[in-house]
């Protein structure tokens, strides 16, 4: 009789990993957010397939604390 390893990883189907859309901020502006070039990082996703379903914010920003401008938060809200 042939023994044959249990693996786990057979059972189930292969994950989709996310893709990331990196934006960097600006450090001449206060490491403010320019939404024109958010939008166009997310344009350039989709192009390429990517469906942005989720956006992740860390306010205030890690290692300088910047706090976003109460506009940009206004419009990451719509």
């Amino acid at each position: 009789m042939e023994f044959v390893p249990y693996s786990p990883v057979v059972l189930y189907p292969p994950l989709q990993l996310p893709s990331m859309v990196p934006h960097y901020l600006d450090e001449a502006t206060g490491w403010g957010l320019e939404i024109s070039e958010l939008k166009k990082q997310l344009e350039t996703a989709k192009s390429n397939g990517v469906c942005a379903r989720a956006l992740v914010v860390i306010n205030p920003g890690n290692p300088t604390g910047q706090v976003l401008a109460e506009d940009n938060c206004g419009v990451l809200q719509e």
